[in-house]
């Protein structure tokens, strides 16, 4: 019988090598649009980081000896960190495929809206770092056992607002966002999310 857990901490490995293959592979490719190479590139390295850290999230979760709590906690910021990231980064892809360009500046397209998502990327950050002292977003108990606070849907909140905010610009183009280099980071972001909601559920069961 096949182990769900094994399944399930294989699959992110797999999704994580992928992004780091996807990453390397457009690394040595040319585009000539330079901003949009760093954007595809920080869209993969960072789901790989956030991938790992949920990884490692699976594998010390229950340990208590100081050095595992350390990584505990360390790992499991670093998840909700790199998805604030990956929702950034992912703004910035679609405004680099559909305007060439992404700044504040006074003619940049949409602008209203892309100020809108820094304020939110720099709110999110915010209340990650408050929760790492406060636990409005989680916890752990005496076990080192993932706990989530009494604000947790704000944490989930956040990252539709950021999908929704870049996919609803007016153009007369489809948004190429999803293209081959940023499938794998934003699949591997929800099928991530899906995972976290799982084990959420097996940890309260």
């Amino acid at each position: 019988m096949i182990d769900p857990f094994t399944t399930k901490i294989s699959f992110l490995i797999f999704e994580a090598v992928f992004c780091a293959l996807g990453a390397i592979v457009y690394a040595v490719s040319e585009d000539h649009l330079r901003l949009r190479k760093a954007v595809v590139l920080s869209l993969n390295v960072s789901c790989c980081i956030m991938l790992v850290c949920e990884y490692l999230f699976y594998v010390y979760r229950g340990c208590t000896d100081p050095v595992d709590v350390v990584v505990m906690r360390v790992v499991n910021a670093g998840v909700y960190y790199m998805i604030l990231l990956l929702m950034f980064f992912y703004a910035m892809l679609v405004a680099v495929r559909l305007f060439e360009r992404f700044d504040l500046k006074a003619d940049m397209p949409c602008r209203r809206r892309f100020v809108s998502v820094c304020i939110l990327a720099a709110v999110g950050l915010v209340l990650v770092t408050v929760s790492q002292f406060t636990g409005i977003y989680y916890s752990f108990d005496a076990n080192n056992v993932y706990q989530r606070g009494p604000l947790y849907w704000i944490a989930a909140l956040i990252p539709v607002a950021f999908w929704w905010r870049p996919s609803s610009f007016s153009t007369g183009r489809r948004p190429a966002a999803y293209n081959r280099w940023c499938f794998c980071p934003i699949s591997s972001c929800r099928s991530s999310a899906r995972f976290s909601s799982i084990s959420s559920q097996a940890i309260r069961g």
